[in-house]
């Protein structure tokens, strides 16, 4: 039998919500620097597409503003206005992040049906935006992986 003491509905909200800090905040830093890295990289290099992940990386910093946000408010204990607690925080916050990537998409294909429309507007990328372009799907490859974990810790 465990001698173990049994941690508290409290105590495991607030271990819920420490690790989801955690992730949301390395995410954070890392969407930040490579939205900024393919934003200046694919400037300089003539990608569209990497400009448009760069942008899609700066939305997900927004959205992960968005989950450190909803992820703080949904473990607050029941009030007078919320009588069952703040959980459907989640879901809203869950909508949210949704509405706003098929906004970022909309964007995308606008701007992708522009130029094919207009094949003057089209550039021609450089080889190195390539370098920028692996960076970042081996740091994204790493966040998932370690949200991936800290999720299956959470079950």
């Amino acid at each position: 039998m465990s001698t173990a003491p049994k941690r508290s509905r409290q105590d495991l909200a607030r271990e819920r919500r420490r690790i989801a800090e955690r992730v949301t905040l390395i995410g954070s830093v890392l969407d930040a620097g490579l939205g900024a890295l393919k934003l200046v990289v694919g400037t300089f290099a003539h990608s569209q597409a990497l400009i448009a992940d760069g942008l899609h990386s700066l939305s997900d910093l927004a959205t992960d503003v968005l989950v450190f946000l909803a992820a703080r408010h949904a473990n607050a204990e029941p009030d007078d206005e919320h009588p069952y607690g703040h959980e459907r925080i989640e879901t809203v916050a869950t909508v949210v992040l949704g509405l706003v990537l098929i906004a970022v998409g909309v964007g995308v294909a606008v701007d992708a049906v522009n130029r094919m429309l207009h094949p003057d507007l089209l550039l021609k990328p450089e080889a190195w935006a390539l370098a920028a372009a692996g960076v970042s799907i081996v740091a994204k490859e790493w966040v998932f992986r370690y949200t991936l974990a800290a999720a299956r810790r959470l079950r």
